[in-house]
């Protein structure tokens, strides 16, 4: 039992969250019954809008006593399992490449889905069409997550980081940093799947796959944006945050970061050496493929996966 007495508005102590103990500043110390269990308010110095009710088990403070329960009548309630989320998506390295991202940064306890092939009917297409009414909008990747069921990309992202500050970016100003390079992110992608044949679609026009990964006119409508463009882009917006560590935030590996490396990793495996005349970028994917948690994703050895996932965009002959 903790005896909050000691604790005041303004007190200096440390707080724990996401498994790591932050610099923290009493907000305010509650004797609401309802706020029993976690009655002191903290904000984390440095991570604004992120106050948040903890209990004694979360802090540290010499202010802060420990003292033996009055009784012991009441047996203790067994601890509630832990959640395991999972992530389901078809055996390719596409759009669950971010997701499976973010849940290894973010230290979920997670395991890859069912997925179309696990069955070992040899058609991928017939066991994806009796999955498909149980997603929620007929497309994977969908992230389950107890009763509750995300069913796209970036709605899986902002999820994991609503649960874990530092996929979110703990600043406002590495959030807003964030946010950018997960929608434009996203908007690259998209650009990039219309113009680059995949393992199921081969047969998309060469002149104008070429024309995509050359393009470089930056005064083209955006529609008409081509790859040096955007590269170009993300370039100079990671100069315009003032960081040298190959990182656009101040911890690198939120939602924004996993979504544009995993995006730039498509494009290098169909044209190898896309970033070397881009040096930020190719400094950025180097050091996240130096990570344990990047390499067990790309080396499909992370949880439950059965090796690294099938290319799927690819070359034109």
């Amino acid at each position: 039992m903790y005896d909050y007495s000691g604790l005041e508005k303004g007190m200096r102590l440390q707080a724990e969250s996401d498994g790591a103990y932050y610099a923290a500043e009493v907000v305010q110390v509650s004797r609401a019954r309802n706020r029993v269990q976690a009655p002191v308010k903290v904000s984390y110095t440095g991570y604004e809008g992120y106050d948040e009710w903890v209990g004694g088990d979360r802090l540290r403070s010499k202010a802060l006593k420990v003292k033996a329960p009055e009784t012991r009548a009441e047996e203790e309630k067994p601890e509630k399992p832990k959640e395991k989320l999972q992530l389901n998506y078809w055996p390719l390295f596409g759009k669950n490449v971010a997701a499976q991202l973010a849940l290894e940064f973010g230290g979920f306890d997670w395991e890859m889905g069912p997925a179309p092939g696990d069955k070992g009917t040899g058609n991928l297409w017939e066991e994806w069409l009796e999955m498909k009414p149980d997603t929620t909008w007929g497309f994977l990747p969908n992230l389950k997550a107890g009763n509750k069921l995300v069913g796209s990309e970036l709605s899986i992202l902002q999820f994991l980081a609503r649960r874990r500050r530092s996929l979110a970016g703990g600043t406002e100003g590495d959030w807003l940093v964030s946010q950018e390079l997960l929608h434009q992110a996203e908007e690259l992608y998209q650009k990039y799947s219309e113009k680059v044949p995949t393992i199921m679609a081969k047969d998309k026009d060469k002149a104008a796959f070429e024309a995509f990964m050359e393009g470089g006119d930056k005064t083209s409508h955006s529609n008409a944006q081509g790859l040096q463009v955007y590269l170009g882009q993300f370039e100079e917006f990671f100069s315009k945050q003032g960081r040298e560590d190959a990182k656009f935030t101040r911890l690198g590996q939120t939602i924004g970061e996993l979504k544009l490396f995993a995006t730039l990793e498509m494009i290098v495996k169909v044209k190898a050496g896309v970033l070397e005349g881009y040096p930020n970028l190719l400094a950025f994917t180097q050091r996240l493929r130096e990570t344990p948690q990047v390499k067990g994703v790309l080396e499909g050895t992370a949880k439950n996966m059965k090796g690294p996932g099938t290319q799927y965009f690819i070359a034109p002959p």
